[in-house]
């Protein structure tokens, strides 16, 4: 059975209904009731995302009820996530007691069978702290909330550790993405967790601060090792027809991570949007590239103004892209700057100062300036 479109929501409540009339009047429930519960749980989470809490409340109930028939004592992964998700709406419904039952037997039956060092138990004690911090029980959120920040950290710590000895054949796991984003989500919530508790609860909160330190420099290897796979990636390409969008997706990837930990004016922003202007001009995607690379220059004259080795790199990498475009007056602008800021920081017998000559040279070369492109040579 799959998600049902619901067109009002009378329909909707009227085929809650008709589930648990399915379901009620049976003892033994089987593989087609478990079938009914999955689709009621979908058709759930579309109306929570459609801001209709009340009708995903009871949809999420009569999917709970049903899988609870269906698993006893026995609970499964599934009834977990029935819970999560049920806390979830009665959050947004302002119902926070009933709110935290629900997520703390989440967290209860995923301890159980998943055990403490999982990325879903985790979330349950981030979104337990949650609703203890809403609920004003700041022991008990600050609790919860070092739980879920200390098996985030040892799970992006053991990815590490991992994505350190990759091969250049293998593929990055779905679940390493999966997360980095609660890892992220982790640090966000933790980070205004940190200051809220400052004034409060300080003996506890400078144990939460070496969390998240930690839970920093995690996330921080972790962009690292996607943008170092990615250029190794790149490297190993021989020709235009070979595939570079894993390379470009772990490039994406390490941006995302950096603009989340950091923002946007940053020095690790910028290189990822660097290495991301070259993985694209790779693939000839050059709008994207000269995008890319031009974010890179803006945030670096911010970070270190014009007269800088990485603004200049910025001024070069888009000289070369712009060049690529054929949009040659604008090409010869930035690689005139380049070369501009690098004789004055290295001088004429520089590798990176020839390179600025190479460029310019090339570029004015097609712009039929052959006196200029000589002297360039």
């Amino acid at each position: 059975m799959g998600v049902l479109s619901l067109s009002n929501q009378d329909c909707a409540l009227a085929f809650v209904k008709q589930q648990n009339a399915l379901t009620n009047g049976k003892e033994n429930l089987d593989e087609e009731d478990a079938k009914r519960a999955d689709s009621l749980y979908h058709m759930a989470n579309v109306q929570r995302e459609l801001q209709n809490y009340e009708l995903s409340l009871q949809l999420h109930q009569c999917a709970l009820d049903i899988r609870l028939k269906l698993s006893g004592q026995n609970h499964t992964a599934k009834t977990a996530d029935s819970y999560y998700q049920l806390g979830l709406v009665l959050c947004d419904l302002a119902r926070f007691d009933e709110a935290l039952n629900s997520h703390q037997k989440a967290l209860e039956i995923r301890l159980e069978l998943l055990g403490y060092s999982h990325a879903t138990t985790a979330d349950s004690y981030l979104q337990t702290s949650n609703i203890q911090l809403k609920r004003m029980v700041l022991d008990s959120a600050l609790e919860s909330l070092q739980h879920a920040v200390q098996i985030t950290t040892e799970i992006l710590a053991k990815q590490n550790q991992q994505l350190a000895h990759c091969s250049l054949d293998q593929q990055v796991n779905e679940t390493f993405l999966q997360d980095d984003a609660l890892g992220l989500k982790l640090f966000q919530q933790a980070s205004t967790v940190s200051q809220e508790f400052s004034a409060r609860v300080s003996s506890k909160n400078h144990t939460l601060s070496n969390q998240l330190e930690n839970l920093e420099l995690q996330l921080m290897e972790k962009a690292n090792s996607y943008s170092k796979l990615g250029i190794m990636k790149l490297e190993k390409t021989r020709s235009e027809l070979d595939d570079v969008t894993p390379a470009l997706h772990l490039h994406q990837h390490a941006l995302e991570i950096n603009r989340e930990l950091f923002g946007e004016m940053y020095l690790q922003t910028a290189d990822s949007y660097q290495i991301l202007g070259s993985s694209q001009l790779k693939i000839k995607d050059l709008r994207s590239a000269i995008q890319s690379h031009q974010r890179a220059l803006d945030i670096r004259l911010e970070l270190f103004g014009e007269k800088h080795e990485k603004t200049a790199d910025s001024y070069h990498e888009l000289g070369v892209t712009q060049y690529s475009l054929n949009d040659l007056t604008s090409a010869l602008q930035s690689c005139q700057r380049a070369l501009d800021i690098r004789l004055e920081l290295f001088g004429k017998n520089h590798e990176k100062t020839a390179d600025s000559y190479h460029e310019l040279g090339v570029t004015q070369y097609c712009l039929n300036d052959l006196t200029s492109a000589l002297q360039s040579h």
